[in-house]
C-alpha cells in the first residue's frame, strides 16, 4: 500500500508527541501514567498481599490541578521496584468526595480482616485556601478499605468518620489525616499504650498553624475523639528571630519520636517531632524568580515538648526546627516500615518551573521523590560552626558539655538504604588534591540519565568554594548545572541558569543554608581546667563536606552531610549528563571520595 502524505504527517506528529512525553520523564522516581500528580497518599505496608503501597493525588486527563482530584496507586515488594497502575483507584462521585479525594494515610491496623484501611480528606465545597473563609463541612474525614493492595477501594458505608473540625474553632484548614501509635503522647495523656493518635493538619485564625489531635482505639477505628490542638506557633517568624517562619496553615502533618540522646531521665525519654508542609509563609523562603507556590510553601519540621496546655489537656511547646528540604519538595508523607522499624517518607517534587504550554505538550506534571529515611543526626564534641555563631543555629538542639564543647541534635531525611539495590556499573576516582581552575578528577559519561554520586572534600581555611559541575552536552560545555558550597557564607547553591537552552523555563538558583562544624578531638575535648575550659592547645578538625547526589533525567536531589536536603528540577535537552567534574576555588583542597553508580530503572507501568 502506498504511503500518503497524511500518513507520514500523522507518524511525524505521533513521534513528536512521544518525544515530548519522554524527554524529561524520570526512570527511578514514582510518576503517574499521565496527567497531574501531587501529594503522596496512604504510604505503608500491606501485610495481606506483602506489598508496599503508595498512592498519589492524580488528575489523569489534565496537567493542572482541578476539582476532580483522584487517587493513583503504586505497589512494590521491596520499596525500590515499583509498579504503577494505569487507572485511578479512588475517584470522586456525585455522592461522595464530589470535589476531590485529597491526601490521606494508611492505618497501621485494619478495620476488616484481609484488607488495609485508609483515612483521607473528602472535599465537598471549594475554594479551599487558608486566606479564604472556611465553610464547615467542606472538608470531611472519610475512610475506605482495600483487599487488592490499593488497586481499588471500598468506601466506609457510614462515612463521614468526622463531618468537620471542632465547631468552636475558627479554622483556616483541616485536612490530610495521619494515624499511628505515639508512646510519648500515651504517657503524657495517661492513655493505654495501644491507643492510636491522629493528626489532622490545618490552623486557626487566632492561633496560627497547628495540628488537630484525635484519639482512636485499634478496636474502634472509626470512633475518633478530639483531644487538643498541638501547635503553639505564631504566624510568621518570631520577633526575636530565633526560629524560622512556620507559615499560616499546615498540610500533611506527621509525627515521629526518637530516643533523647541528652536525657538523664528514664530510658524511654523521647524527642518528639512534627513534620509539616507549610503554606502562607511571609518571609522570603526562596530566592527571587521562583513561583508564588514555591515562595509560599515549604517542607519543614519542629521538635517540641509535650506538656499540659493552658486551656486544653496537651500542647507541643516549640524547642527548635527547620527545613526537611529546601527545594521543590512538598507534602512529605511517612510511615513506619514494619520490617526494619525505620520511618520512610516520600514527597511531591513540584513541576512549576516548566511553563503550562510545555507541561501540556509533555502530557504530565509532577513526580514523587525517592524514598527517604527519617533519622536523628547526632554531632558530638563540636567546638564551633565553620563561620556562624552557635546561638544562631535554629535547627539544632544544642547541649553544652562539661568540656565546653557542644553536642548537637537535628532531624534529617536521608536517601533510603534500599536505594543501593539500584546501583550498577560503579566508577570511582582515587583521592587526590584538587587545584583551582583545573578539571582533573572528573568522570566522562556516555549518557548518564539516571545515577547516584557520592563525593567528599576536606576544606582548608582559604577555600572560597567547592562543588560539582554536571555537563549536559557533549559538544557545548556551557550547558551545565553547578552544585556549589561556599564556606564563607555557609551556603549550598544549585545554579541552574545554564542547565537548559530553553528561555521559557524557570532557571533560578536553589539555595540552602549549610554549615560545617569544627570538632575537638575526644582526647583534647576531655581535658579541661578547674573552670571547665580546655587545657593546652586544642586539636581542632573541620568536618569534610560530603555530597550525595541523585540525578534522574530532570530530577535532582542533593544531600549535604546527611542533614541538608535540596530537591530541584532541571531540563537539559539531552535529559542526561556527559560528565561530572569536581572543582575548587581559592586554593587547593583534598578530594577524599568520588564514587559514581548508574541507577537501574525501577518504575514500571502495570499492564492493566
Amino acid at each position: 500500500m502506498a504511503t500518503t502524505n497524511a500518513t507520514v504527517d500523522a507518524g511525524r506528529d505521533r513521534s513528536i508527541v512521544e518525544d515530548e512525553f519522554s524527554r524529561w520523564r524520570p526512570k527511578c522516581h514514582l510518576i503517574a501514567p499521565r496527567g497531574w500528580l501531587n501529594d503522596p497518599c496512604a504510604p505503608g505496608y500491606d501485610p495481606v498481599n506483602e506489598l508496599y503501597h503508595v498512592g498519589f493525588q492524580w488528575v489523569p486527563n489534565s496537567v493542572e490541578w482541578n476539582n476532580s482530584i483522584s487517587w493513583g496507586s503504586a505497589v512494590s515488594p521491596d520499596l525500590v521496584t515499583w509498579t504503577v497502575r494505569k487507572e485511578t483507584s479512588l475517584e470522586p462521585t456525585p455522592e461522595a468526595d464530589r470535589l476531590g479525594v485529597f491526601t490521606g494515610c494508611l492505618s497501621p491496623v485494619t478495620a476488616k480482616a484481609g484488607t488495609i484501611t485508609a483515612f483521607y480528606t473528602s472535599v465537598t465545597r471549594s475554594p479551599i485556601h487558608h486566606a479564604s473563609p472556611y465553610s464547615y463541612g467542606q472538608e470531611l474525614l472519610h475512610a475506605a478499605t482495600s483487599s487488592d493492595a490499593g488497586k481499588t477501594w471500598e468506601r466506609y458505608e457510614m462515612n463521614p468518620v468526622l463531618p468537620g473540625p471542632p465547631e468552636d474553632l475558627d479554622v483556616t484548614g483541616w485536612r490530610d489525616p495521619f494515624v499511628a501509635p505515639w508512646m510519648s503522647m500515651a504517657r503524657a495523656l495517661d492513655d493505654p499504650p495501644a491507643t492510636l493518635y491522629s493528626l489532622i493538619a490545618g490552623g486557626t485564625r487566632t492561633g496560627g498553624p497547628t495540628s488537630f489531635l484525635y484519639r482512636l482505639s485499634p478496636e474502634a477505628l472509626y470512633d475518633w475523639t478530639f483531644a487538643s490542638t498541638l501547635g503553639t506557633m505564631p504566624k510568621g517568624s518570631s520577633a526575636s528571630g530565633d526560629r524560622y517562619d512556620f507559615g499560616s496553615n499546615w498540610e500533611v502533618t506527621n509525627f515521629i519520636s526518637f530516643p533523647d540522646p541528652d536525657s538523664t531521665a528514664a530510658e524511654d525519654s523521647q524527642l518528639d517531632f512534627l513534620i509539616m508542609s507549610v503554606e502562607g509563609m511571609t518571609e522570603a523562603g526562596v530566592p527571587s524568580g521562583h513561583t508564588e507556590f514555591r515562595r509560599d510553601h515549604k517542607q519543614m519540621w519542629l521538635c517540641g515538648k509535650l506538656q499540659p496546655g493552658q486551656d486544653q489537656p496537651i500542647e507541643m511547646a516549640y524547642r527548635y526546627g527547620g527545613f526537611l528540604d529546601h527545594g521543590c519538595y512538598y507534602a512529605g508523607n511517612s510511615f513506619c516500615e514494619p520490617k526494619s522499624q525505620r520511618h520512610i517518607i516520600l514527597g511531591w517534587l513540584v513541576e512549576e518551573d516548566l511553563p503550562l504550554q510545555r507541561r501540556q505538550a509533555q502530557g504530565w506534571s509532577g513526580m514523587l521523590s525517592l524514598p527517604r529515611m527519617l533519622k536523628l543526626q547526632r554531632l558530638e564534641h563540636v567546638f564551633e560552626p565553620l563561620d556562624s555563631r552557635m546561638e544562631n543555629l535554629k535547627s539544632f538542639g544544642v547541649q553544652k558539655t562539661a568540656s565546653q564543647t557542644y553536642n548537637l541534635t537535628t532531624l534529617c531525611a536521608v536517601p533510603a538504604g534500599r536505594l543501593q539495590q539500584l546501583r550498577r556499573n560503579h566508577q570511582s576516582v582515587a583521592p587526590q588534591t584538587l587545584l583551582p581552575k583545573t578539571s582533573t578528577g572528573g568522570l566522562d559519561l556516555p549518557h548518564g540519565d539516571c545515577w547516584e554520586l557520592k563525593a567528599s572534600f576536606e576544606l582548608p581555611t582559604e577555600t572560597e568554594s567547592v562543588g560539582l559541575v554536571l555537563q549536559h552536552s557533549k559538544e557545548d560545555p556551557t550547558i551545565r548545572t553547578i552544585i556549589t558550597f561556599q564556606p564563607s557564607t555557609e551556603t549550598l547553591t544549585i545554579t541552574r541558569r545554564h542547565s537548559t537552552v530553553h528561555d521559557d523555563i524557570n532557571r533560578s538558583d536553589e539555595t540552602a543554608p549549610h554549615t560545617l562544624f569544627k570538632f575537638l578531638k575526644p582526647s583534647t575535648a576531655s581535658s579541661s581546667d578547674s573552670d571547665g575550659a580546655p587545657t593546652g592547645q586544642p586539636t581542632v578538625r573541620t568536618e569534610p563536606l560530603t555530597l550525595r547526589v541523585f540525578f534522574d533525567v530532570s530530577a535532582l536531589e542533593v544531600f549535604a552531610n546527611e542533614r541538608t536536603a535540596m530537591s530541584t528540577r532541571i531540563y537539559p535537552e539531552s535529559g542526561a549528563c556527559y560528565g561530572i567534574s569536581p572543582f575548587v576555588e581559592g586554593g587547593e583542597c583534598e578530594m577524599l571520595q568520588f564514587d559514581y553508580w548508574e541507577m537501574a530503572p525501577n518504575v514500571h507501568m502495570a499492564d492493566n
